[in-house]
């Protein structure tokens, strides 16, 4: 099994069951933090390219003729045009290590269950 210090730097470098090098580690932390931070600093980048660039065209919103916006709505910022390209691919790129993440977890908390009695799980 590889070992993990309290960095989550991979301290044996072989794989535990092939007994092969390991030849690429990722640490989870990071890769989480930087996962969920992709749409966060599309938003951002939308917003302030809106709000710097195309001020008129995302405040100025048809549904809305009477109501004076200040902010504009994250629908219109997300969906002006250099900005909507790079809300795409964040999102496009957020999701593939999603799915790992979400895979690691699923593999976690199955490892984590295998030791409970029978009787104990729900049917």
């Amino acid at each position: 099994m590889l070992k993990v210090d309290a960095n989550c730097a991979v301290v044996n470098k072989c794989h535990p069951e092939k007994n092969v090098p390991v030849v690429y580690t990722v640490d989870f932390r990071q890769l989480v933090l930087r996962t969920a931070s992709l749409p966060l600093f599309a938003m951002l980048f939308c917003f302030l390219w809106g709000v710097l660039f195309q001020f008129d065209s995302v405040v100025n919103v048809e549904s809305c003729r009477h109501v004076e916006n200040f902010i504009p709505s994250i629908s219109a910022i997300t969906s002006a045009k250099p900005g909507a390209y790079i809300w795409r691919i964040c999102i496009a790129l957020h999701s593939g290590p999603r799915l790992v993440i979400c895979a690691a977890y699923y593999h976690l908390f199955v490892k984590r269950t295998e030791n409970i009695p029978d009787e104990w799980k729900a049917t």
